[in-house]
């Protein structure tokens, strides 16, 4: 189940369904998982679906427009599934899956934001053909980066477990003083020193657990390569110089602008939240 937009064959239809989650009762795109809250859908059945908004070109778009807007379409980017690195699933120091999809997930939100921009200014969509494509991919950037930001927040979170793992060596250094100096019998030793070695490995392995999730979260090449990062940089950076130009041969309409101007802030804010800096 994946957040999607459906088009017919002769891409003149575009449809966006938002669901309501059963868990926390946030509006998302329909895909796996809750972007709020993290639930698993399980079953089509729960969802509450919430509204579908359609999207006619044909109704936006003059004859002579249509075959180009047609062609310019099939350019969108597109990510490989194969390309991206796999979570594993299950065990002690693994990635939570859902950490992989909301990541997957803003990369590719991230990717068609920046397109649409860019398909405005080059003249190759209309203004209201634009507006419709805000639409559906202006909700869809915000929630991953800010659930993607909440993950990483949690895991930085390292005191709790550092604290507990601290406490157990000084425990089991404890005890093997006592055991040294016959203030424990052989017994009561073999008793408690196996779960004391439990409880260090256990929090040995979620401090390795949270460094893993610290560092995917942190480095958007986990879900993307360089050179697809390098170019929507540079895609980002001229479409930013060309909002703000005053020599820039693309001029809008005040709405348009402001949702320009939003969509890139955002953009801008997502590269930002992983370190890179975009010239203006």
């Amino acid at each position: 189940m994946e957040s999607r937009l459906e088009t017919g064959a002769d891409q003149s239809a575009w449809r966006l369904e938002l669901v309501r989650c059963p868990d926390c009762g946030s509006e998302n795109p329909k895909m796996k998982r809750c972007l709020k809250c993290g639930h698993t859908f399980q079953d089509e059945d729960e969802l509450d679906l919430v509204k579908v908004v359609d999207f006619q070109t044909d109704e936006l778009l003059k004859k002579g427009q249509e075959e180009e807007i047609t062609i310019e379409l099939r350019e969108t980017p597109e990510f490989e599934e194969s390309s991206f690195p796999k979570a594993e699933h299950g065990g002690e120091g693994t990635l939570n899956p859902e950490i992989h999809d909301v990541m997957e997930s803003l990369v590719k939100s991230l990717s068609m934001q920046l397109w649409s921009v860019d398909m405005l200014q080059e003249g190759k969509v209309n203004e209201k053909h634009f507006n419709r494509l805000y639409a559906s991919y202006s909700i869809r950037l915000k929630p991953c980066l800010g659930r993607r930001n909440e993950m990483l927040e949690f895991a930085r979170d390292l005191e709790p477990l550092e604290t507990k793992l601290d406490d157990a060596k000084v425990r089991i250094e404890e005890l093997e003083m006592r055991r040294a100096i016959k203030d424990v019998t052989d017994e009561e030793y073999r008793v408690k020193i196996p779960a004391l070695k439990w409880d260090i490995k256990h929090y040995e392995e979620g401090l390795t657990k949270r460094w893993a999730e610290i560092n995917f979260l942190e480095d958007l090449k986990s879900v993307a390569s360089e050179e697809e990062i390098n170019e929507l940089k540079v895609k980002a950076e001229k479409c930013i110089e060309a909002m703000n130009s005053e020599d820039s041969p693309w001029k809008g309409s005040p709405e348009t602008t402001e949702k320009v101007k939003e969509a890139l802030e955002d953009i801008k804010a997502c590269f930002e939240g992983f370190g890179y800096t975009l010239s203006e």
